[in-house]
């Protein structure tokens, strides 16, 4: 019984500190009011997160999660010569 006591603090523990530090929510995320777009064509040696450093990006996972949904990307995968359409509000 006392260990299955400890086992049930801790794991509230964990989920607690887990929502505690988590980063910005999708959904906060997610909200993009901007019709403005820019287009971007891809160049040999590009990666989401070096065009994320040429737009100079204050956080750079949030906009490679946007492009990402924007550009309906499965995967980090860029094709050279492939046009991004990359909101003006990030």
């Amino acid at each position: 019984m006392k260990i299955r006591f400890k086992f049930v603090l801790f794991m509230y523990l964990i989920s607690s500190l887990s929502l505690i530090f988590s980063k910005i929510p999708l959904s906060s995320i997610e909200n993009t009011n901007n019709n403005e777009f820019t287009h971007y064509e891809i160049q040999k040696g590009d990666s989401l997160w070096s065009i994320a450093d040429q737009f100079n990006s204050k956080n750079k996972e949030i906009f490679i999660y946007k492009i990402k949904k924007i550009n309906k990307l499965d995967n980090s995968s860029l094709v050279v010569n492939d046009i991004l359409l990359i909101p003006l509000n990030i």
